[in-house]
């Protein structure tokens, strides 16, 4: 259903679990009348009981927002100081300055730490995989770490759409007003499943060097 849909959704999963029920339902009636012939009626009410225990748990796993929201992945995430269009250069959408991460650090592209000279914004900037022709709306959720309450809180949430078949993912980004403190932007469906998050802790001082990149 997602692929003949083109998006993704709670609609579009109780589809997919019906038609998977109804595959697995006519392939074990013709195993019954064909292979079994009654004979063996306890083995199919215990397969049953097996592909129905499936499906319960997968339901429940779904609505619990524990599974990933397949298809969509996250290909790159980073938070910046600035971003500007840029026009001049072919197959580039933006010019971006940010803190560069420590050179052990390689499973980033942007630091920890985003230093700032007083109260300022930021950009999350993310780049979206999707399947060709797959359209979801898509939440920049920014929270910050409340040291007393020991708990993540939501200070902004941002929404827009995304289309896919693009090989470097879907991008988009999002800005937010940073104080001091740790931080974390996440990347989410609609229904609040995760795609992918970045932390860091934003710090107030005399802004370090920045270096620049194109996305």
């Amino acid at each position: 259903p997602t692929f003949l849909l083109h998006s993704i959704g709670t609609g579009d999963f109780l589809l997919s679990c019906l038609v998977s029920v109804l595959a697995v339902g006519i392939f074990l009636s013709v195993l019954f009348f064909v292979a079994f012939k009654q004979r063996e009626k306890r083995q199919m009410y215990e397969v049953t009981g097996v592909v129905v225990g499936i499906l319960v748990v997968f339901t429940m796993l779904y609505f619990l927002n524990i599974i990933p929201p397949v298809p969509l992945s996250l290909k790159q995430i980073g938070i910046y100081h600035n971003l500007t269009k840029d026009a001049v250069t072919p197959g580039k959408i933006f010019t971006a300055s940010y803190e560069a991460p420590a050179w052990y650090v390689f499973w980033r592209d942007t630091s920890g730490q985003f230093t700032f000279a007083s109260e300022g914004d930021a950009y999350c900037f993310s780049a979206i995989f999707a399947p060709g022709d797959l359209s979801a709306p898509v939440v920049h959720q920014w929270e910050k770490y409340n040291t007393a309450r020991g708990q993540w809180e939501v200070q902004s949430t941002y929404t827009f759409g995304i289309s896919g078949g693009r090989a470097e993912g879907y991008r988009g980004y999002s800005t937010e007003g940073l104080s001091a403190g740790s931080w974390r932007c996440n990347v989410e469906t609609r229904r609040g499943q995760l795609i992918g998050r970045i932390s860091f802790t934003a710090v107030a001082g005399t802004s370090t060097a920045l270096s620049t990149t194109e996305l």
